[in-house]
């Protein structure tokens, strides 16, 4: 590394590169040796220098608003609790005539809408 007495011989030009102000800047913490402004690492013991770390400026951050979601209140695209009931009881009563009438395709086929209009029925709406 540059010393600050060899710096004193070297022509005024080239002093301007590397001046007194960046050799007294920083020294390594393993090995001692003078650092220069802006090094990531030490040249004679090659460790790595501290860089001390930029303030950032504070960022404006957005409030995220969470989505709400419900099975029991009323939405735009829901029943509510009573519809939902309603729709609950008029697919049991249709499994129950479909299971009396002993017919497999009807309770087969009572099964399935039943499955998949209760699931639409009891999905949750959302809220906000």
């Amino acid at each position: 590394m540059c010393d600050v007495a060899i710096l004193d011989r070297v022509p005024t030009p080239l002093r301007s590169a590397t001046s007194r102000a960046d050799l007294a800047g920083m020294t390594c913490s393993a090995c001692g040796a003078t650092l220069r402004t802006g090094m990531s690492w030490c040249g004679q013991c090659y460790a790595s220098v501290g860089v001390p770390a930029r303030r950032s400026a504070p960022v404006a951050v957005a409030q995220q608003h969470l989505p709400t979601y419900t099975r029991w209140r009323k939405t735009d695209t829901s029943f509510g609790p009573v519809g939902r009931v309603l729709w609950t009881v008029a697919m049991v009563l249709l499994l129950a005539m479909c299971l009396f009438s002993q017919d497999p395709f009807a309770i087969v086929a009572a099964v399935l809408v039943a499955g998949v209009v209760l699931r639409s029925v009891w999905k949750r709406s959302r809220l906000t």
